[in-house]
């Protein structure tokens, strides 16, 4: 919350079951968790009204919820995931993809990945990162429907965004996901799905509606595009998750 600690409630009956002072993150935090609940997660929210040209740099910190202690104290970046098995903390940014070691808060730049990337997402086998990025003419080679559009082409290249699978470990190209999209604000894989949250950059010809925004569904193992497309009208960008059974958005 607000130049207040972080609050820990029990699920059944939200009494506060622990209080963590985190320093003052003035509008408060987005929380998540890593895969097995070691640390936390924080992301400031201060700065989430949409840009034009995607996200602002923001602040992330990690916490040992246990100790109360501040693993990462600051760091700045477009987007950041803690990996599977809780030993780094990668961050997207201008420089492309670091990986923090949580042990030692070493740094290191991963291998292959160094075009700038505004959002992330980790598998949950922990083997491929999905990246949105900026396209250039040979990734817009790659889609299909668009690749012989040059009009279309033309666009995409100021203010469209392609994503990417790479594999973590050597940063090699996996494959493409086989769509065009607008500003890409978030990716999260949700069981055998990966879930695209964007925005259009422009309002002046298709759309009027400057609030609109989406999330599209795509199958991360083909790169091909789910039927499943859920829009929104949020004046901010939305936190989205599913329930556990992944039937319910």
């Amino acid at each position: 919350t607000a130049a207040s600690p972080l609050l820990i409630l029990d699920a059944e009956d939200l009494s506060v079951l622990r209080r963590i002072d985190v320093g003052d993150w003035k509008v408060g935090t987005r929380v998540t968790h890593s895969n097995s609940g070691k640390y936390l997660l924080l992301e400031a929210i201060e700065y989430l009204p949409y840009t034009p040209r995607g996200k602002n740099e923001r602040r992330f910190a990690v916490v040992d919820p246990t100790s109360g202690s501040l693993v990462v104290n600051e760091v700045q970046a477009y987007a950041a995931a803690i990996s599977m098995d809780d030993k780094e903390l990668y961050l997207a940014d201008k420089n492309g993809v670091r990986a923090l070691d949580l042990a030692t808060g070493v740094v290191r730049q991963v291998p292959g990945l160094t075009r700038e990337a505004t959002a992330l997402a980790l598998s949950p086998d922990g083997k491929r990162i999905a990246l949105a990025l900026d396209p250039t003419a040979e990734d817009l080679a790659l889609i299909p429907s668009i690749r012989n559009d040059k009009k279309v082409i033309k666009t995409a290249l100021k203010i469209g965004q392609v994503v990417h699978l790479h594999d973590l470990a050597t940063g090699s190209f996996v494959l493409s996901v086989q769509e065009l999209f607008d500003r890409a604000f978030r990716l999260r894989y949700t069981g055998d799905e990966l879930w695209i949250h964007a925005k259009p950059a422009s309002h002046k010809s298709a759309n009027p509606d400057v609030t609109l925004s989406y999330v599209d569904v795509a199958d991360p193992t083909t790169g091909a595009m789910q039927r499943a497309s859920f829009p929104s009208h949020a004046l901010y960008e939305p936190t989205f998750c599913a329930n556990s059974t992944n039937t319910r958005f």
